[in-house]
C-alpha cells in the first residue's frame, strides 16, 4: 500500500500542476468578468437580482473550480511529501475533489449531449474517468484512520548546501516560471495567427515535451561522463530502465514510475582518485544542455510564422519554456524529493565535508564494478569521518556494511563483526525499509561473520517478505548461508552451485572478485560444516564447555 500511496502522492502533484495551469488562463478571465457582473445587476430587475447573482456565482464558481482543485491536490502532494500530520485529511480531500469534479463532468456531459445531440470530444470519457479513478483510489489507500503515511524525506544533512525555504521558492519558481512563459507565447502565437492545439493532443504535447527534455537531459550526463572516462551503468526515463545486471545490459518497464518525469544516468568511474573537475563536467553537462536546446527551440518557435515547421511552432515553445526552466532551477542548490540537484552535488564538491567523504566512498564502491578495486580498498579513514555525521538511515547502513566489507576482505574478522552489528542497530532505529536486494548482505554477515544462526534466520525472514526483483549472486549466496545457518546442507549447497554458475559469468572486476572470495569461504564451510556446527555450539552452549582442568 505504501507503492500507491507515492503513486497517488505524485498523481497529486501533476493535478495540481494541470490545474494551475489551466486557472492561470481562468482567473483574467474571472477578474474581467466582475465590471460586468456589476453592470448587469445594478440594470436588472430587483425582484430577479436574487435569482441572477445565484446563477453568475454559480458562473464564477465553475471558473473558480480548477483554482480550487490546484489549491486542494497541491496541499496533498506537499503534505504527504513534508509528512505532515495533515496530509491524510488533504489527501481525502483532494481525492473527493477528483470524484467530484469527474461526476459534475459526466453529468455536464451527458445533459448537453441528451438536449443538443454534441458528439464528444475523442477519448473525453477516459478524460473523465481517470481523474475519477484516481480519486477512488486515494479514499480508499488513505481512508482509514491508522493507514500509514508516504513517508517523509530523510533529515536534511547539516552544511550540504540546501535550505527546505529555497526548495520552496524554487519550487514557486518553477510553476511561476512555465506559466508565465506560456502566457507570453501563448499571446504573441496569436497575434500572429498561429494554430494552437487542444483537447488530447494538448496532453501529448506535455507528455512528448517532458520526456524530450528528460531524454536530453540524462543523454548529456551519460556522454559527458563515458567522454571523461567513465563508465556508463544505468540509463533510466521514468518508467523505462536500462541497468547493467550481472555484466549485462537488462531493461525493465515499471508502471509505477509512469507518471515520475525524472530520470538518472549512472556513472561509475574506472578512477575514483580522478580530477574532481571531471566530475563537475559530466554534472553540470545535464542543466547545460537544456539551457542550450531550450534557446534553440525558443529560437524555431520565434521563426516559426512563416517557415515549413510552422504547424509545430507551439511544440518549440513548450519545449523551450520547459527546458529553460528545468534547466535553471537544476543549477540552484535544492533538495527536492529527498535528492539533490546537479547545483548541489556540484556545490558539495568544492565545499568538502560529511558529504563530500560519503560521494568518495561511493565513487570508490562504483569503481568496484568497472575496475580492480576490492573491498580492501576502500577508503576506511573516509568512512570513519562520513560515520560521525550519518548515525541513521540507509546512508548511515551502507557506510556500516561498506566498513563490515573492507574489514572481511582484509581478514580483520572482529572489527568487521563491530562494523556489522552497528549497521544491524541502524537498521533496527531507522533503516527498515529498505530494499530486498541490501538484506542479503545482512543475511550473509549474520551468518559468516557473526556466526549467529538466530539473527540469520530473523534477516532471512524480512528480506523474504521484501519484493525480490532479481535472484543475483547474492541472493544465492543469501540462500545458501541461511540454509547452512540451519543445517540444511542440500538446498545449501544448490543454492551455492545455481548462484556459483552466475558467478562465472561476471567479468574480471573487484567486486565480483570479492565475491568469488566470499563463495571459496563459503564452500569451505560446507565442507567443513561438521566442525562448524560444534563451533557453532560452543557459541549458542557456552555452559556445555567442558571444564578446565585443574
Amino acid at each position: 500500500m505504501l507503492t500507491v500511496r507515492k503513486i497517488l502522492r505524485s498523481c497529486f502533484a501533476y493535478a495540481a500542476l494541470i490545474y494551475l495551469v489551466a486557472s492561470s488562463s481562468l482567473i483574467p478571465v474571472l477578474y474581467r468578468s466582475q465590471a460586468a457582473n456589476r453592470e448587469f445587476l445594478s440594470s436588472a430587475p430587483r425582484t430577479a437580482t436574487l435569482i441572477e447573482q445565484m446563477l453568475l456565482l454559480l458562473s464564477q464558481l465553475i471558473f473558480a473550480t480548477p483554482v480550487i482543485l490546484a489549491l486542494l491536490n497541491g496541499m496533498a502532494w506537499w503534505t504527504l511529501r513534508t509528512g505532515k500530520k495533515s496530509g491524510r485529511v488533504w489527501a481525502i480531500a483532494a481525492s473527493l475533489s477528483l470524484v467530484l469534479s469527474s461526476i459534475m463532468l459526466w453529468l455536464t456531459d451527458l445533459y448537453l449531449n441528451s438536449h443538443f445531440a454534441l458528439r464528444p470530444p475523442p477519448l473525453f470519457q477516459w478524460i473523465i474517468g481517470v481523474p475519477a479513478l484516481i480519486g477512488m483510489a486515494g479514499l480508499v489507500a488513505f481512508g482509514p484512520r491508522n493507514s500509514t503515511l508516504v513517508n517523509a524525506d530523510a533529515p536534511r544533512i547539516a552544511g550540504d548546501g540546501t535550505h527546505k525555504y529555497l526548495d520552496a521558492l524554487a519550487l514557486i519558481l518553477q510553476f511561476a516560471g512555465i506559466i508565465w512563459l506560456m502566457n507570453i507565447y501563448s499571446a504573441w502565437g496569436n497575434r500572429r495567427g498561429l494554430p494552437f492545439t487542444h483537447g488530447l493532443e494538448l496532453w501529448i504535447q506535455w507528455f512528448l515535451v517532458i520526456g524530450a527534455v528528460t531524454i536530453l537531459h540524462e543523454s548529456a550526463h551519460a556522454l559527458v561522463g563515458v567522454a571523461v572516462g567513465m563508465k556508463l551503468r544505468a540509463f533510466i526515463v521514468g518508467p523505462f530502465q536500462f541497468r547493467v545486471f550481472e555484466g549485462r545490459w537488462r531493461f525493465d518497464f515499471r508502471p509505477t514510475n509512469l507518471l515520475a518525469f525524472s530520470g538518472a544516468a549512472g556513472l561509475a568511474s574506472v578512477n575514483p582518485d580522478e580530477s574532481r573537475w571531471n566530475e563537475v563536467a559530466m554534472i553540470a553537462a545535464g542543466p547545460l544542455i537544456n539551457l542550450l536546446t531550450g534557446s534553440a527551440a525558443a529560437a524555431l518557435a520565434y521563426a516559426a510564422s512563416d517557415a515549413p515547421w510552422r504547424a509545430l511552432w507551439e511544440y518549440f515553445a513548450l519545449f523551450a519554456t520547459v527546458s529553460l526552466v528545468a534547466g535553471f532551477v537544476n543549477l540552484l542548490p535544492l533538495r527536492p524529493d529527498g535528492l539533490y540537484s546537479d547545483g548541489a552535488r556540484i556545490l558539495q564538491l568544492f565545499r568538502g565535508g560529511p558529504l563530500s567523504d560519503y560521494r568518495r566512498v561511493s565513487r570508490i564502491v562504483q569503481a568496484s564494478s568497472v575496475s580492480p578495486i576490492r573491498p580492501r580498498d576502500y577508503d576506511i579513514a573516509a568512512i570513519d569521518r562520513a560515520s560521525l555525521h550519518f548515525t541513521s538511515g540507509e546512508i548511515g547502513l551502507l557506510l556500516r556494511l561498506w566498513a563490515s566489507e573492507h574489514y572481511e576482505d582484509l581478514g580483520a574478522f572482529p572489527q568487521a563483526r563491530a562494523a556489522f552489528a552497528q549497521a544491524e542497530q541502524i537498521y533496527n532505529d531507522s533503516a527498515s525499509d529498505l530494499q530486498a536486494g541490501l538484506h542479503s548482505c545482512l543475511v550473509i554477515g549474520a551468518a559468516t561473520i557473526c556466526v549467529d544462526p538466530e539473527a540469520t534466520r530473523e534477516w532471512w525472514r524480512k528480506m523474504t517478505t521484501k519484493k525480490i526483483e532479481h535472484h543475483d549472486v547474492n541472493y544465492w549466496l543469501a540462500k545458501c548461508a541461511f540454509h547452512w545457518s540451519e543445517n540444511d546442507l542440500a538446498p545449501a549447497r544448490d543454492a551455492w552451485d545455481k548462484g556459483f554458475r552466475k558467478l562465472a559469468e561476471l567479468p574480471d572486476v573487484g567486486g565480483a572478485n570479492f565475491d568469488r572470495d566470499s563463495y571459496r569461504r563459503m564452500k569451505e564451510l560446507l565442507d567443513n560444516h561438521e566442525t562448524r556446527a560444534t563451533e557453532r555450539e560452543k557459541i549458542v552452549k557456552p555452559d556445555l564447555l567442558p571444564a578446565p582442568a585443574e
